[in-house]
C-alpha cells in the first residue's frame, strides 16, 4: 500500500470531538510559565504545510507528553529502509 492508502488528516477527526488539533512539534516545556504569566506552556513550531517554522505558546492546564514507542523496523524483514 502507498502512504496515500493508509493517512487521512486528523484535524476533521478531532474538529468532531470539540479538539484543537494543531500539527507541530514540541520545542520547549515551561511548567513555570515565564516572566508576562504564571500559567504552564509548551512552545510548539508547527509542521504543517503551510506554517512550518512558526512557532506558539500554548497554555495548559494538564499536560500528558507521550513520545510513543521507539520502532525497530529494521528487525523484520522487508520493513526497513532498503
Amino acid at each position: 500500500m502507498s502512504k496515500e492508502d493508509v493517512t487521512f488528516d486528523l484535524a476533521p477527526v478531532y474538529e468532531k470531538a470539540g479538539i484543537t488539533y494543531k500539527q507541530a512539534k514540541a520545542v520547549s516545556i515551561n511548567p513555570e510559565g515565564s516572566q508576562n504569566s504564571d500559567k504552564p506552556f509548551v512552545t510548539i513550531e508547527y509542521t504543517q504545510q503551510g506554517k512550518e517554522g512558526q512557532s506558539e505558546n500554548v497554555e495548559y492546564d494538564y499536560l500528558i507528553n507521550a513520545t510513543g514507542p521507539k520502532l525497530n523496523f529494521a528487525a523484520t524483514p522487508g520493513l526497513g529502509d532498503a
